[in-house]
């Protein structure tokens, strides 16, 4: 799988898993990478508090995205759906094309009009961890970035929570330079900066934290 696993967590969703789900050799060049990571370390207590203001257990809203591409003088835009709650995210894109990815602690399914395809937590070890630090990372439940990310946190002049995520192992920074997150009481917008350049920016709006508007995602 190489590095398909960080780049989901990039949430560059609809490229990375159609990439990973083709990958000829998946479990042996995920657990190559994994080895790579050391355990993530203490944080101090300003960042710590900080990015407990930022946990949610459930969230819903409207996404849009924002990548620049080398080659293209205008940013590629998608927008649509997400919801999570626990451990389960359905993230459902409406434009340029419908698609949906769900993220569960089975696996990631990626569905596009009739096709369906599954990556198994079980067949894959990395899937799992992969789903847990995709869901963290929306939750601003961070316990799970920290094993491949250093991470501080500190007030922006304009009251925002900012987290900069920075990798740790030398692998992972050949694809990800860095991601920054940014919120008030949940995460808003999540930026991140990839080895070759390319910006992604993620903004979430009319998010909402009720139970009413979540539910666990199901079939």
């Amino acid at each position: 799988m190489r590095h398909a696993f960080f780049a989901l967590t990039l949430l560059s969703l609809p490229v990375a898993a159609p990439l990973a789900a083709t990958d000829p050799a998946p479990t042996a060049q995920a657990e190559s990478v994994e080895s790579k990571i050391e355990p993530g370390t203490t944080l101090g207590a300003d960042s710590a508090e900080l990015l407990s203001l930022l946990r949610a257990e459930q969230l819903s809203g409207r996404f849009r995205e924002e990548k620049t591409v080398a080659g293209f003088p205008k940013p590629m835009i998608s927008t649509g759906t997400f919801r999570f709650a626990g451990s389960e995210l359905r993230w459902t894109t409406e434009s340029p094309f419908a698609s949906e990815i769900r993220v569960s602690p089975a696996g990631i399914e990626t569905i596009s009009g009739k096709t369906r395809r599954m990556l198994s937590a079980k067949d894959i070890p990395a899937v799992g961890r992969f789903a847990r630090m995709l869901a963290d990372f929306l939750s601003g439940r961070l316990d799970s970035v920290r094993e491949a990310f250093d991470l501080t946190a500190e007030r922006t002049p304009d009251g925002r929570i900012a987290v900069t995520a920075l990798p740790r192992a030398k692998a992972l920074g050949e694809t990800i330079r860095e991601v920054r997150i940014y919120g008030h009481t949940h995460v808003e917008e999540v930026v991140m900066t990839a080895a070759s350049g390319e910006v992604s920016r993620m903004h979430f709006t009319d998010v909402s934290d009720s139970d009413s508007s979540v539910s666990a995602p199901g079939p």
